[in-house]
């Protein structure tokens, strides 16, 4: 299970994670929680929250959903994760 202070890391008191922001963190959070608990394995965040200045320092979208709460990636090395989800599109929907 994902936790708030693991998917806003270092940022979690950045005044761009504001109560907006947190609570799309948090329905994102519950649902990808969901998909990691029916998957059998939890996976390491590899990019939660991200303010617009460190997005657009890495190259980011500048509409990027990391900014809004609304996006994390995952780490997958072995693409297991991606053909479960693939395979199980309804838990998606």
């Amino acid at each position: 299970m994902i936790q708030e202070k693991d998917y806003f890391g270092k940022w979690i008191n950045h005044p761009e994670a504001d109560d907006k922001v947190k609570k799309n963190a948090r329905a994102l959070i519950s649902k990808v929680s969901e998909l990691m608990s029916a998957f059998g394995e939890n996976l390491q965040i590899n990019s939660g929250f991200r303010p617009h200045s460190y997005n657009a320092q890495i190259g980011g979208s500048k509409n990027s959903s990391h900014c809004d709460g609304s996006a994390v990636d995952l780490a997958d090395p072995d693409k297991r994760f991606g053909q479960w989800c693939l395979l199980n599109i309804h838990w998606l929907q």
